[in-house]
């Protein structure tokens, strides 16, 4: 885990990018009035760009002032035909909710809000095959398996520039027919817990960094008898969220750190111990050549005392089906799994719509 985290940071630090500059007669030409008119016209659609000038001018330090220089403007001649001489827009990418409900990657939350507002909402399907039991393989009979589905509902909204709100409703189906694990015969599904969480963003430095304060409570909603499998304490819990995000070319580094005080719960003849403290680490990397398409790149780490931990690497991919409306896939894969519903692969699908 340790030389994919040097690694991921060395890949970061290392990849930069560079683009031609465009003069400000070009994008009169365009349709523009200024360079200052077009940062200005797009200043409303969570939109970055990067240095117009090669020099320090006073028009590029007053959009500095706008974005933080962080401006790309690509040359005219190589899209015209595409984008009719519009100013192509490279980051952020392709936006969407996290697994938290707020915006971010597939489980990494974004430092950066929504503008004022804007909205995100979407659906995310996640799939996993239970293969491990507290660190140990399962020995599967003839006829036994375990698989959990879940279906997350999630909204978020820009309530100012700088203050985003989120919102994950969780639904959760189990198939388990296996000897070893608790319950050994189930074929069930319900409403898991509900989870309301606020981001407070803070621009910082001159490449588009961005700190960010987080507050999560996680409502009772689930039935705790027959959905503690997924994690259902019957019982409220408390985060809170520290993030940052920067920007180094066309690649947006995150890092997120969570403390969830799970208050002092568990359901009784369960194996499932609740009553410990959740701490979990993010980090992911995002990579925009255009708005159409986003790679993404993330290690997420979770420590549950004694109900364990795990950590996975987890690539994706989202991309932009129609105008507001994006698609993304990922694959979550176990660098380790010490919980009781322990799996190796995960397969994670969403859709989100942005307006």
């Amino acid at each position: 885990m340790k030389k994919i985290l040097l690694l991921s940071c060395f890949l970061v630090l290392y990849t930069t990018f560079s683009f031609g500059n465009q003069t400000e007669e070009q994008l009169k030409k365009s349709g523009y009035s200024s360079v200052l008119g077009a940062l200005e016209e797009s200043k409303e659609k969570n939109v970055r760009f990067r240095s117009i000038y090669p020099d320090n001018t006073e028009k590029t330090r007053e959009a500095d002032k706008l974005y933080g220089s962080d401006y790309v403007i690509k040359d005219i001649a190589d899209v015209k035909d595409m984008y009719k001489d519009r100013v192509i827009m490279y980051y952020p990418g392709v936006i969407g909710n996290s697994m938290m409900g707020l915006t971010g990657l597939t489980n990494t939350i974004r430092a950066d809000s929504l503008k004022k507002g804007s909205y995100a909402i979407g659906g995310k399907y996640v799939y996993s095959k239970i293969q491990r039991k507290n660190g140990d393989d399962i020995d599967f009979a003839d006829g036994e398996k375990a698989e959990v589905s879940s279906f997350y509902v999630t909204a978020a909204m820009g309530v100012t520039n700088n203050f985003e709100i989120g919102y994950s409703l969780p639904v959760h189906s189990f198939q388990i027919k296996q000897a070893d694990l608790y319950p050994y015969d189930m074929d069930d599904s319900g409403v898991g817990d509900v989870a309301l969480r606020a981001k407070f963003s803070f621009p910082f430095g001159n490449e588009g960094g961005y700190a960010g304060l987080g507050f999560g409570v996680k409502l009772p909603s689930g039935n705790d008898e027959k959905m503690s499998p997924a994690g259902v304490t019957g019982e409220p819990d408390i985060e809170i969220i520290g993030m940052a995000s920067s920007k180094f070319g066309l690649i947006n580094g995150h890092v997120n750190l969570i403390y969830a005080f799970t208050g002092n719960s568990d359901t009784p003849g369960t194996p499932f111990t609740y009553n410990d403290n959740k701490f979990t680490f993010n980090v992911g990397l995002d990579y925009s050549k255009s708005d159409f398409v986003t790679l993404m790149l993330e290690i997420n780490a979770e420590d549950w005392g004694a109900y364990g931990n795990r950590a996975d690497f987890v690539p994706g991919v989202r991309g932009r089906i129609a105008d507001k409306l994006n698609g993304e896939i990922a694959f979550p894969i176990t660098i380790h799994n010490s919980q009781y519903y322990g799996y190796k692969f995960k397969m994670i699908m969403g859709l989100s719509y942005q307006f």
